[in-house]
């Protein structure tokens, strides 16, 4: 079992009297009877946009956007201390802190929620390029992220004056899915070789666990990655090992998964709701976008991700949540009626489906994308798999840089990923749906926002 640091273990020690009594039992689900923090960070990205708007519906709702909880992404070193431009993780729960003690009803202090992504595994991304960090294993990456990252997270968040906000972490987004499906990369083989993921995830687990305010939700990719059967079964399979060898008898550790995390993949494809619909004997999920994919969304996913998990000995209180931040696919190409049905399982695919990307592979600044569903606990209630929809991704932050000079990494570590690029094409033809003009990979990207919130849906109404 890993062990705090001295500071962080005398912090906890002092906590059972700074407790409101709604924070000394955990909860189950930490967004249920809890306010959410409102980052001043993101608020200040939008200033930006709102800077340069001069339509009078949008300018409102880029204002409106304010008011929705987003995510910190600790992804490197720096992202913790931060600079001039950007607060720091103390900062932050500072500021969490006064905005629950702002939001106090006579005298009682309600919970409230902190989202960050854990995000700084050396060698993270080994299937991409636009978002490398600057840690690397060869170079005593492993031990940094362990004593100099995770550690002195732990010690801000076992800070006594923090005891009363529930931090929902989200943990090293696109690491364990890339050990299920890509080792015939190079990159990966190589972290797989050396468990670098296995070990830093395992690391940070177990240290963040033993703070009685955490929450965490492991990365699972999204269905048009791990959905097939093919690939479903095996990550169950693995995540499940990793996890019981991780936790012994506190398994399973984690409070939950995490789905489509940065990503595109609508909650439901409402007008194809049955993946074995046959035209003229074929099914649809035959189609050259599913590929034979049987689970065409996230919510299915979260389903069939539940069933297997229970099966592999997962309690039934294990938690799904949607990263739902850029997946709602509005504007004027989204289908408004099930129509039907045509002639072919393409046809009837590519009139119907929600998500107009050319590829669900594709991942990059997707074009033509909208904001999806706001931030919603048990959006389905108590009996479905999915607990809660969150906004992982901060809509409007770039997924990686267009520019196809800058081959080499940047002081971040982030260099171009030709799937970021609006020309190129893949080796099995498809093209890669990015948007053109796009700055590196968490740099505000105000064309990208503006796009956003026109295709948003539901579509934002500010009263």
């Amino acid at each position: 079992m890993m062990k705090l640091s001295m500071q962080a273990m005398a912090g906890i020690t002092l906590w059972i009297a700074q407790l409101s009594p709604d924070a000394i039992a955990k909860e189950r689900i930490p967004f249920q009877g809890a306010n959410a923090y409102l980052n001043p960070g993101y608020s200040e990205q939008i200033d930006k946009s709102l800077a340069i708007e001069t339509d009078a519906s949008l300018y409102a709702k880029m204002e409106s956007l304010k008011q929705v909880p987003t995510t910190i992404w600790l992804e490197s070193l720096e992202s913790i201390v931060g600079n001039k431009t950007r607060m720091s993780l103390e900062d932050h729960l500072v500021e969490a802190a006064r905005q629950q003690e702002a939001l106090a009803t006579d005298g009682k202090i309600k919970p409230m929620t902190v989202q960050v992504a854990i995000y700084n595994l050396p060698d993270r991304d080994c299937s991409a390029l636009a978002s490398n960090g600057k840690l690397k294993a060869d170079e005593g990456g492993l031990e940094i992220y362990k004593r100099e990252f995770i550690d002195v997270i732990a010690d801000h968040f076992a800070d006594p004056r923090f005891a009363n906000l529930r931090i929902v972490a989200i943990i090293e987004p696109d690491s364990l899915p890339n050990m299920v499906t890509n080792l015939s990369m190079a990159p990966c083989q190589k972290v797989n070789q050396d468990k670098t993921y296995e070990s830093g995830i395992q690391y940070a687990l177990q240290t963040l666990s033993q703070l009685p305010n955490m929450y965490l939700y492991l990365d699972i990719a999204h269905s048009g990655w791990l959905g097939w059967d093919t690939n479903l079964g095996p990550a169950v399979t693995y995540y499940s090992q990793f996890l019981s060898e991780v936790a012994g008898d506190r398994f399973p550790l984690i409070d939950g998964f995490i789905s489509n995390v940065s990503g595109y993949t609508p909650v439901e494809e409402e007008f194809l709701p049955d993946s074995r619909f046959a035209i003229n004997y074929q099914q649809i999920r035959s189609a050259d976008f599913y590929e034979w994919n049987l689970i065409f969304d996230e919510r299915d996913f979260a389903s069939e991700l539940k069933k297997e998990f229970v099966k592999a000995g997962f309690p039934e209180s294990t938690q799904f949540l949607i990263d739902t931040s850029r997946n709602g696919w509005g504007g004027p190409n989204r289908p408004l009626k099930n129509e039907g049905p045509y002639a072919t399982p393409n046809e009837h695919v590519d009139a119907l489906r929600i998500d107009k990307r050319p590829h669900r592979g594709s991942w990059c600044n997707a074009d033509g994308a909208g904001i999806g569903a706001r931030p919603q606990v048990l959006p389905y209630g108590e009996d479905d798999a999915v607990t809660a929809f969150i906004w992982g991704k901060p809509p409007g932050e770039s997924d990686g840089t267009s520019d196809s000079s800058q081959t080499g990494p940047d002081y971040e570590g982030k260099q171009f990923d030709p799937m970021c690029s609006p020309t190129y094409v893949t080796g099995a033809g498809n093209p890669t749906g990015a948007m053109d003009d796009a700055p590196s990979a968490g740099t505000w990207f105000p064309r990208q926002f503006k796009m956003l919130i026109e295709n948003a849906y539901p579509p934002i109404e500010v009263k």
